[in-house]
């Protein structure tokens, strides 16, 4: 995890895995150095609580993509609320995330893009039909859960959840990377940008 001066705005950007797998550690059949990325996975999660942020932006390459645009993720008409379980191959449906999408900052953030044209790849902003959440799946629900599940403890509950949900503090926005890979490159513009 790197952290940056709080006087930019950005304090931290960490890379966390996105693999199911990674949920239940006490199986047989999880892949070799699973057990040791949870742990440090869990240590991120600490750190990111330790840190207190207001706003958490999720920048995901196997998210709801669109094939040539940076797809942000808008919450429904009906609520902001959104979850999803770590559900992969027929298991791991017991693990999940409940989050609020911060609506005006997820449009903020897509009108702050749209100008930026001349610069970034096509941004669009995807909601779901008829104002209905949109769905999460494990590529978003994995990295949310190690961000937020020391977030959502109690400081006298040191329990490891299964399910994480977080209703007030922090802001999260949504993003998905383009099919087409621009990850990288989508990422170093855009953490110039903000």
């Amino acid at each position: 995890m790197a952290q940056t001066s709080s006087n930019c705005g950005l304090i931290a950007v960490a890379y966390l895995p996105h693999g199911p797998m990674l949920m239940d550690t006490n199986q047989d059949d999880i892949p070799d150095g699973a057990r040791s990325i949870h742990s440090v996975c869990m240590k991120i999660s600490q750190r990111i609580a330790d840190l207190k942020p207001d706003l958490i932006v999720l920048s995901t390459p196997h998210g709801l993509g669109l094939r040539q645009a940076v797809n942000i993720y808008q919450a429904g008409a009906l609520s902001n609320k959104t979850s999803g379980s770590f559900e992969w191959n027929n298991r791991y449906q017991e693990y999940g995330v409940e989050i609020e999408l911060d609506q005006e900052a997820s449009r903020d953030l897509y009108f702050h893009l749209q100008k930026k044209k001349h610069c970034l790849p096509q941004v669009e902003a995807m909601v779901a039909f008829a104002g209905l959440n949109t769905p999460l799946m494990w590529a978003e629900v994995v990295p949310l859960y190690f961000v937020l599940h020391q977030l959502a403890s109690t400081p006298t509950d040191s329990t490891y959840l299964k399910h994480v949900s977080v209703k007030t503090s922090p802001k999260i926005i949504i993003i998905a990377q383009p099919e087409l890979g621009l990850t990288g490159k989508f990422n170093t513009i855009f953490y110039n940008e903000i």
